[in-house]
Parts: C-alpha cells; structure tokens; sequence
C-alpha cells in the first residue's frame, strides 16, 4: 500500500491506515461479497489463494530480475486490495460469530 499511498508527515498507523480502510470498505461494501465469504471453511480459503498464482505469479508477464509493467502492478494492486477486502470481511465476520454482534 505505501507504494501507492504515501504516507503523509510521518503519519501513525492509525492515522495512515484507516483513511485507506474506510476508502477501501466505501469502493467493497460488505453487500455482495457475502458468498465469497465462506465462513469457516478455511480449506477452501487456502485452495481459493492457490487458484491465483497462475493468474498473478506465475504468468509470462513476470521476468526474473525485470519490474512487473505498470499494467501488471495496477492489476495485481486491484487483486490485493480485493482480497485485503475479502480477509478483513472474513475475519470480521468471524469475530461476529465468535462474540456477538
């Protein structure tokens, strides 16, 4: 995130990160992404991180010793931010069964 969002005046995590959150929670709203969610089936988490290699790690696009090209950084920032989204929904929700809402 920091080398798409500077921090500003040495901010603190607190004061960097939540802005971005709340930016990031406004872009995702919780209302779609409820059957990505899968709550407690965590295998199926891991396979579903599995299923993104192909797409975002090993692709003919990556060089070895070469930066990815600023088309493949702004697609693989897109797919990080989604899933950032998708684990703090998760873990959110988890939270939410485990002591109440």
């Amino acid at each position: 995130i920091g080398d798409y969002i500077p921090r500003k005046n040495d901010q603190c995590d607190t004061d960097y990160i939540a802005p971005i959150a709340r930016k990031i929670m406004k872009k995702y709203p919780l209302v779609g992404w409820e059957k990505q969610l899968r709550l407690n089936d965590y295998k199926e988490w891991n396979i579903e991180s599995f299923r993104l290699l192909p797409e975002l790690v090993y692709t003919p696009e990556i060089v070895r010793n070469e930066l990815p090209s600023r088309k493949y950084r702004k697609r693989a920032f897109k797919k990080a931010e989604e899933q950032i989204v998708l684990a703090g929904y998760r873990l959110g929700e988890t939270l939410n069964q485990i002591f109440g809402e």
